[in-house]
């Protein structure tokens, strides 16, 4: 009985990821779409400075079109994650939202998205290379620090993300993400939904 009390109350949050094509006018030619979207932790087996860093996650969602298509399956990622406030801080600082972008010619890949979606997010497609960034978990949740998340309130967030270009390697469960020292970058607003469950 006091397993299930404790289970009831404790609380989590929805992180819901998405791109607006109306916030995102300046994108580059080559598109950003199929965009792998992780939530993944810092590996403690990462080498020191001056290296690749490396990222552990449980699954990849894809999304292949922007959030005005109309089709939450596959313009949205969703995760959920603890209570931030119930995490210690080198937890929450482990965690990261990482964006791996396999731009394919700038096209809207919503229009064959049923018969690619499942090639899409194989892990396989994570490696090679690509543009990738990350928003640090602790970053979202400083921006909830002003704002009451009652539960079951929605709150919605945008921040811009720095995409660089690299190469990824992946292993199981494990990419090493690679930087490629260039001025070939670009940048891109992602919407953020934080959700309060029980």
């Amino acid at each position: 009985l006091r397993y299930k009390i404790e289970a009831k109350r404790k609380k989590r949050i929805q992180i819901s990821v998405s791109i607006s094509g109306s916030a995102n006018t300046r994108l580059p030619a080559h598109g950003i779409f199929p965009l792998h979207v992780l939530l993944a932790r810092s590996s403690k087996d990462a080498p020191g400075e001056g290296h690749s860093p490396m990222y552990r996650f449980s699954r990849a969602c894809v999304l292949t079109s922007f959030c005005e298509s109309g089709d939450s399956g596959h313009t949205e990622a969703t995760f959920t994650i603890p209570n931030m406030k119930s995490l210690s801080i080198s937890q929450v600082r482990s965690l990261d939202i990482i964006l791996i972008s396999r731009g394919q010619g700038g096209q809207n890949l919503s229009e064959n998205c049923s018969e690619n979606h499942a090639e899409y997010s194989s892990p396989q497609k994570l490696g090679g290379q690509c543009f990738w960034g990350k928003i640090p978990i602790d970053s979202l949740g400083s921006s909830l620090d002003c704002v009451t998340l009652s539960l079951g309130r929605t709150v919605e967030l945008t921040s811009e993300i720095s995409m660089n270009p690299g190469f990824i390697e992946v292993c199981s469960k494990v990419i090493n993400a690679h930087v490629a020292y260039s001025d070939v970058l670009f940048h891109f607003f992602c919407v953020f939904d934080l959700q309060f469950d029980s």
